[in-house]
């Protein structure tokens, strides 16, 4: 294990390499990452930008895997006892409808760059 912070990509991977990414202990988001292609850090933006992906992120902090599940499922059912209020709170999220499908790069690459401007503690 090493610190993300003082490790570069290139360091710990290399093009065909995979790895396991875990996000929000609490929930136990878990990606697996595969490293596609690398590039010279002098020829790309100092973000990286997002250029394809394939769904949309579930809402923070709705449960995990298995919560994200269930409230995909309250909200496909208008007729479900929790809709109107998973609705509301999904909504006030910023998610009016969560088209799980739905994946913007431009959107991801905001994101990142939001990231890439706020300052980490040492």
């Amino acid at each position: 294990t090493r610190d993300a912070r003082k490790a570069r990509l290139d360091q710990v991977a290399v093009v065909g390499s995979s790895f396991d990414y875990a996000y929000d202990f609490g929930d136990n988001w878990e990606h697996k990452v595969t490293i596609e292609k690398v590039v010279d850090a002098s020829a790309v933006a100092s973000t990286p930008a997002c250029i394809d992906g394939r769904r949309a992120g579930p809402p923070e902090d709705c449960g995990g895997v298995w919560g994200y599940a269930e409230l995909l499922t309250i909200l496909a059912n208008p007729s479900h006892p929790q809709h109107a209020e998973r609705a509301e709170w999904a909504t006030a999220w910023g998610g009016a409808g969560l088209d799980r499908d739905a994946f913007d790069p431009d959107v991801f690459t905001d994101n990142l760059n939001s990231l890439h401007h706020t300052k980490f503690d040492d």
